[in-house]
């Protein structure tokens, strides 16, 4: 049955509305199951304050990237919708993740190829859509899927550029997206930015002198937003607005650390695609979800191949934003095993890029593998498990992942105890979950005393006329921030309670927190 074209469109329109409201509820009951921690504490605090009416964060030191474009807009939403609750940090990244995964299988449908539209979805979703274990690294807020949101919408608009050129306004969108993730973010600069680049000028140089216009433009416009974002950058600055830490990451220094991070780097890849078998002793456990999601790596590596072998056999000019997308994947791979961003499985949230953007081309580069039957019937099974990987965690009874955050708000309401000190890991996520009735600040010490911690943090938190007389230390956590070091720098308190991995130390007066220009 066909329908009038109004009335189709009527209908995509619908379907995806449909679908993003049902992956929005899906990928919150999932983030249900992550615990919280003071990293996503930070954007609520921060957004709480924008809303207040501090519209450029004076006085707010941000992590690596601040969110202001990726992240504070969500949460503004939130917090004006809802109220300022801890839930949210629940709720508004699982409609982020939503939206990333919808753009990226927009993106999917624009470039594949006619009639495996929907095989490629499919492909695509699996990897992306349907997230087990470490994969989830993407649901909380204090990672960096809104920046994702940006790059893949300014992908997007290069795909339609590409197809249909004339249109100006298209050019503008393009411009502004790659603009503010650059500006928020820069990992935008090194799998965005810097691919973007890289292709075009490589595109342009070996098609000279028959230089397509529109690739020039495009060329043009991401070059012209590094300089955009510089002077936005430092305007807010002069301005006394927010802060953002500069990376402070460097190049591996030998090779032993290059064979390291290569090792981190295969064993974080399994992890982020679900392919990992875990270890006991001396013996691998095969474990048999893990080693259908093998496949998923599979996929991404058959298409960054045919990608690569494409474009030096130089048959043709290849697929634009698929050159880009597999250009991505090699810098985010590189730049891992080359630095010293390689400390533990942690890290390998750094290799987030090559997830999304290895579903995408994976989506599209391999749907024809599965056109005959046989592998149709083995895409239809690897499929079925996907879909029980995800629903077994995402059905599964959520327990208190943060019991003790709630116990230790519960006691210090109780005792009237509203400003304290603590280390980083505790303190925000114990001021969001109480809704900031009771105020933790991090601090650090040394061997000189206790100093404010400038991470996610806001300078005035630490005007002494606040009288902080408790300390909160998480002792699941080994930072400086130690009962042993706190005594030794203010004296033995009245009291000290045990709740959970947290020990709470009071003492009756007022503790002398260092002013604010103070660092350690």
């Amino acid at each position: 049955m066909r329908f009038p074209p109004v009335k189709s469109r009527l209908i995509k329109v619908a379907a995806v509305i449909g679908a993003a409201v049902v992956l929005s509820v899906l990928y919150a009951r999932f983030s249900r199951t992550i615990r919280l921690d003071s990293d996503d504490a930070a954007v609520l605090l921060e957004t709480r304050d924008f809303l207040a009416g501090n519209y450029l964060l004076r006085g707010w030191i941000t992590g690596y990237f601040s969110g202001y474009v990726t992240k504070l807009p969500y949460y503004a939403i939130g917090i004006e919708s809802a109220g300022f609750r801890p839930s949210l940090l629940h709720t508004v990244p699982g409609i982020v993740y939503a939206l990333l995964v919808l753009i990226s299988l927009c993106l999917v449908y624009l470039k594949s190829r006619p009639g495996e539209a929907l095989v490629a979805i499919g492909i695509a979703f699996a990897i992306l859509g349907l997230p087990w274990h470490w994969a989830s690294v993407l649901l909380p807020a204090r990672q960096h899927t809104g920046t994702f949101v940006l790059m893949i919408a300014a992908l997007v608009c290069i795909a339609v550029i590409d197809k249909r050129p004339q249109t100006r306004w298209r050019y503008a969108i393009f411009f502004i997206l790659l603009t503010a993730a650059v500006f928020d973010d820069k990992l935008a600069f090194y799998v965005g930015v810097i691919p973007i680049l890289v292709v075009l000028a490589a595109r342009m140089i070996l098609a000279f002198p028959r230089i397509r216009p529109h690739e020039a433009v495009l060329a043009g416009l991401a070059l012209l937003s590094l300089p955009i974002e510089f002077a936005a950058t430092t305007w807010i600055a002069n301005q006394g607005g927010f802060r953002a830490t500069p990376p402070h990451a460097a190049l591996a220094a030998s090779g032993a650390a290059l064979l390291h991070n290569l090792t981190l780097e295969i064993q974080g890849l399994l992890l982020l695609f679900g392919a990992n078998w875990s270890v006991a002793g001396s013996r691998w456990l095969i474990d048999p979800i893990a080693t259908v999601h093998l496949l998923g790596v599979a996929v991404v590596a058959s298409a960054l191949w045919r990608i690569a072998t494409r474009f030096f056999r130089r048959q043709d000019s290849g697929d634009l934003v698929l050159q880009i997308l597999a250009l991505g994947i090699i810098f985010d791979l590189a730049s891992y095993v080359f630095s010293d961003l390689a400390v533990n499985l942690a890290t390998t949230r750094y290799l987030s890029p090559t997830l999304i953007y290895g579903a995408i081309i994976g989506g599209i580069e391999t749907s024809w593998l599965f056109s005959a039957r046989a592998p149709r019937l083995l895409a239809a099974s690897a499929a079925a498990v996907y879909v029980a990987a995800f629903a077994s965690i995402l059905f599964a009874p959520i327990r208190g992942l943060n019991h003790d955050d709630l116990a230790t708000v519960k006691w210090l309401r109780e005792h009237r105890l509203v400003n304290g000190v603590g280390d980083y890991w505790g303190a925000g996520i114990l001021t969001v979950e109480s809704r900031d009735t009771v105020r933790v600040r991090q601090v650090l010490t040394n061997s000189q005393g206790l100093f404010p911690y400038y991470w996610a943090a806001k300078s005035q938190w630490y005007d002494r006329r606040h009288g902080f007389n408790f300390v909160v230390i998480d002792e699941n956590q080994h930072d400086s921030v130690s009962v042993s070091n706190v005594e030794r720098i203010f004296g033995s308190p009245a009291r000290r309670i045990d709740i959970g991995h947290y020990t709470i130390l009071v003492w009756n007066r007022d503790l002398p927190v260092p002013p604010i220009s103070a660092s350690p």
